[in-house]
């Protein structure tokens, strides 16, 4: 559903949006929580276009939404206060047909493919090499495979460690400052401060231009001071996005590794922003900077320089477009290079305006496909070096005490793959569901337990490593599939209601969805680390009894509880316990802090992952998730 755009009688303009809902905040909406306010904004806005904005959004989100229709204006007013729909200020003077698309997160995804390209193209060639590589040099090695990213660096004889070097020294301060004093001394030999200045500038970028073009490895004649100002300005752009600066080290790091003769270091910064620099100037000149011979870096690497290329073009005329809508444009000029501040924000952004001094672990893609995308690169980390979790034991249970991953954009839900159809309709694809149907109070749909795209990501799509991670027993018999939610498109029709797998949290959600089968008297007293402690063992003696061996039922474990020295009480709370487990998840490894268990022996932690139970109060199978392009599906995963 498009946007909205409409204008008050003083002539201010306003952009309505489709919005998540009252769980989920939206800094950018005027009239987030307040329908006084909604009110007041719609009181200068005329009746028609009113009524033109509420039949824009009726079947899309008013009708779907707990929102009353009974006026046009007053489910506007309250849809907006309830952030079913946002409303946001825009610059009249902004030409939204000239609003061109964000891209970024297709380009992600073609750089990940193009990555993938080369790394299998290399180790097809490598074997092909393994004779000739055993007969050279460290340094013709590095000439022999290196060409797209040093190849010209090693035509006096140097060797890749000593390259790495030169790209660092040029990015760091110290020899820049050393630069910057040389350009001065050869200033104090002119007449006049003009020509000092002229002479300053000129001596001090050309001589840096030259420097950094010849340790990457390209002819300085061949590449202009602006070519290289505007290649720097992009790679500056890409390097600061976390995700795609991932992907291109993980990249970097594989292709290098496939060299089977050459060892590269494990920690890329400078010498990583020096490669991409390299494919960009590739892109940007064709390849004329590089002499003949060097075809090899044409051919391999010109795709993925244009696409970086490309993929700085779209960001900075992302940047500029939010300058021009906020009126705060800097007016024409040549490509510049952005700088940001991370800021520390909750779950939806919103901004404590406090910036973080610590260097967030948090990846946040920006669409399915970036999501997606990003799983690859992460694949290719743990096959080259191994599992490691992102999160410590301290970190999972700070996350969990202080953060709410459950309104995070992107959630992740794993199931066996054989719950992708219902069991009625096996033949229709994605006709299942998040999970298993319950009626609540407040609805019926889905149930089931999930967790955040950025708490599942350092696990890739290995369901051994994910059903470790989730406190999960492994099936290597079963296939497995991983849905990707984007809750900014899945709540809307969803309905979902999310609450941290606390005791509490639990337990109050018991007490308001089940109140007959779950009261606050049973919670009080099962949702504690004391009876769960309990529950655990008579459970898992009751499995190894093999009491569940034919059927899985509450009658099954009472005839075990029979067995044992239980008095009726506590029997009667063990059998109504075993009916939580089986009707809202809450199983016989469930720690009640929101944690889930690791069950990964080659992990030395306690915790897996930071965990949500949720509830959607809609009945809305996966193909109807996929229309509203609100989920990706992996449909059959594959170990690593």
């Amino acid at each position: 559903m498009s946007s909205y755009e409409f204008e008050d009688a003083a002539g201010n303009r306003y952009r309505l949006r489709k919005g998540a809902g009252p769980d989920f905040i939206h800094p950018e909406n005027l009239c987030s929580g307040s329908s006084y306010r909604a009110s007041m904004l719609l009181n200068g806005v005329s009746k028609p276009v009113i009524q033109e904005g509420f039949t824009h959004f009726y079947f899309d989100v008013l009708a779907r939404s707990s929102v009353s229709t009974s006026t046009p204006r007053a489910a506007l007013e309250q849809a907006l206060a309830d952030n079913y729909l946002t409303v946001e200020k825009i610059d009249s003077a902004f030409v939204v047909e000239d609003h061109q698309p964000d891209t970024r997160s297709f380009l992600k995804a073609q750089i990940q493919t193009e990555i993938d390209k080369i790394i299998a193209d290399e180790r097809r060639e490598a074997e092909m090499h393994d004779r000739q590589l055993s007969k050279e040099s460290v340094g013709n090695v590095a000439l022999i495979y290196l060409g797209g990213f040093a190849y010209h660096a090693y035509r006096s004889g140097k060797e890749l460690t000593l390259w790495l070097k030169e790209v660092s020294d040029l990015v760091n301060p110290v020899v820049r400052m050393e630069h910057r004093f040389k350009a001065m001394q050869a200033a104090k030999h002119e007449d006049n401060i003009a020509d000092a200045l002229n002479t300053y500038t000129n001596t001090y970028l050309e001589g840096e231009k030259r420097e950094l073009v010849e340790a990457l490895g390209f002819d300085p004649s061949a590449i202009t001071l602006a070519q290289l100002e505007d290649a720097m300005a992009m790679t500056s752009l890409i390097w600061d996005d976390p995700n795609l600066r991932m992907q291109l080290t993980i990249f970097i790091k594989n292709y290098v590794s496939a060299q089977h003769s050459i060892e590269f270091t494990e920690a890329l910064g400078a010498e990583a922003l020096g490669i991409i620099l390299s494919m960009i100037l590739i892109a940007l000149t064709a390849g004329a900077a590089l002499p003949a011979v060097a075809i090899n870096a044409i051919r391999k690497f010109k795709g993925l320089g244009e696409l970086l290329a490309e993929y700085a073009r779209v960001t900075h005329r992302v940047i500029q477009q939010k300058k021009q809508f906020s009126s705060k444009g800097t007016g024409p000029g040549k490509l510049e290079s952005v700088d940001t501040q991370v800021r520390k924000t909750d779950a939806h952004g919103a901004e404590t305006g406090k910036i973080s001094k610590k260097k967030s672990k948090k990846v946040e893609p920006e669409s399915l496909a970036e999501a997606t995308s990003i799983l690859a690169a992460r694949r290719n980390s743990i096959a080259a070096h191994g599992y490691q979790p992102k999160y410590s034991d301290a970190e999972l249970k700070d996350i969990a005490e202080t953060g709410d991953i459950g309104k995070e954009r992107f959630q992740v839900r794993f199931m066996e793959s054989k719950y992708l159809t219902h069991r009625e309709t096996p033949d229709a694809p994605l006709s299942g569901a998040m999970g298993q149907t319950m009626q609540g109070a407040s609805g019926t749909g889905a149930k089931y337990w999930s967790t955040s795209f950025d708490q599942l990501e350092d696990a890739d799509s290995d369901p051994k490593l994910i059903s470790e991670k989730l406190g999960l027993t492994y099936n290597p018999e079963a296939d497995y599939a991983l849905v990707i939610v984007d809750t900014q498109a899945a709540a809307p029709i969803t309905g979902v209601k999310s609450v941290s797998a606390t005791f509490k949290n639990v337990g109050e959600f018991a007490n308001t969805e089940l109140p007959d089968d779950f009261p606050k008297s049973f919670t009080d007293k099962a949702m504690t680390p004391e009876f769960q402690a309990e529950y655990s063992k008579h459970y898992k003696d009751a499995e190894a009894s093999g009491a569940f061996k034919k059927e899985w039922s509450s009658k099954k474990f009472e005839n075990y509880l029979n067995t044992t020295d239980l008095d009726p009480t506590d029997k009667d709370l063990m059998i109504q316990r075993f009916e939580m487990h089986g009707t809202i998840g809450n199983n016989d490894d469930y720690l009640g802090n929101g944690l889930t268990k690791n069950n990964n022996p080659a992990v030395n932690q306690k915790y897996g992952a930071v965990e949500t139970l949720n509830f959607e109060r809609n009945e809305v199978n996966l193909s109807q998730l996929k229309e509203q392009s609100a989920i990706s599906v992996l449909p059959e995963l594959s170990r690593i």
